[in-house]
């Protein structure tokens, strides 16, 4: 695992943060499809809230696992994900110091296979 400067670190925690406020999008996107197909099929309404419920929740969970307890130590790792998630792009690297964005980017498609 790679070291961050101060810098980078500060990089980091912006990056992180476009990548959350990505992530929310994400899940209202999720319960923004849910209620258009509710209002399309005029579906049950039961079934169609108990699947926003279960869809936020799971939504919420994954950004909680992400998220929570975020320290300078997990922010590589953090932004790995979200590289693999595609929640953010290489684009969103610009502001890291030479070294550490090629380490996250190695680390990135060592983990994706490629």
């Amino acid at each position: 695992m790679i070291e961050f400067s101060k810098k980078d670190k500060k990089a980091a925690r912006q990056i992180i943060e476009i990548g959350l406020l990505r992530e929310f999008a994400v899940g209202i996107q999720k319960i923004e499809e849910i209620i258009a197909q509710w209002q399309t099929d005029k579906a049950d309404s039961r079934r169609t809230y108990l699947e926003l419920h279960e869809t936020l929740t799971n939504h919420d969970k994954h950004i909680a696992r992400r998220y929570d307890y975020m320290t300078g130590s997990k922010y590589a790792q953090i932004v790995i994900a979200q590289l693999i998630d595609g929640v953010i792009s290489a684009d969103d690297l610009q502001h890291l110091n030479e070294d550490t964005r090629q380490y996250i980017l190695s680390a990135t498609k060592f983990l994706k296979g490629e």
